[in-house]
């Protein structure tokens, strides 16, 4: 039986949804956890954004999500319904393309910035999406992630059957 996991509580004050949380599988189906944090005050902005049957020229949210770097994976759910917003194998293709930085200054808070074109993950969406991340620690995030590109070259029909098997 898994050991019990400290949810953060904290959110945006004017959020009255709860902390997003990382389900129980990511602790065993995707390698081994090398960071996660959960109930993360998460803004995401889409822009120029379409999928079937949703279209938006800019909308900006707020909530939580939860953020689990693995050995094999990049993991974010969005939301307090667990919704995989980032659910992908660090030999995709994808996200080697994606933007991640460390967002703001020692003024403001720092924010882990992830950008990226919603066709990289699914082909009937695009558009642009941003996750502002509000994680405690941005450096320990921005290097884990920069190790584990570096392990994993892009190799897309290894990582493509990877990502197929994980949504079954």
């Amino acid at each position: 039986m898994a050991a019990a996991r400290e949810k953060r509580k904290s959110s945006f004050p004017c959020c009255f949804c709860q902390p997003a949380y990382l389900p129980d599988d990511v602790f065993t189906k995707f390698g081994t956890v090398l960071f996660s944090e959960e109930g993360i005050p998460t803004a995401l902005v889409k822009r120029n954004f379409r999928s079937p049957g949703k279209m938006t020229i800019y909308q900006a949210t707020k909530s939580t999500s939860a953020l689990a770097i693995t050995s094999e994976w990049l993991l974010l759910y969005y939301g307090p319904a667990i919704q995989p917003m980032i659910r992908v194998p660090w030999a995709h293709e994808g996200v080697h393309q994606m933007e991640i930085k460390a967002s703001g200054d020692g003024a403001t808070r720092r924010k882990l910035s992830i950008k990226w074109e919603a066709s990289l993950f699914r082909n009937d969406w695009h558009g642009s999406l941003k996750l502002s991340l509000e994680v405690e620690n941005v450096d320990q995030c921005i290097s884990l992630i920069q190790q584990q590109l570096g392990k994993h070259p892009p190799n897309g029909a290894e990582a493509t059957a990877l990502a197929a098997a994980a949504a079954k």
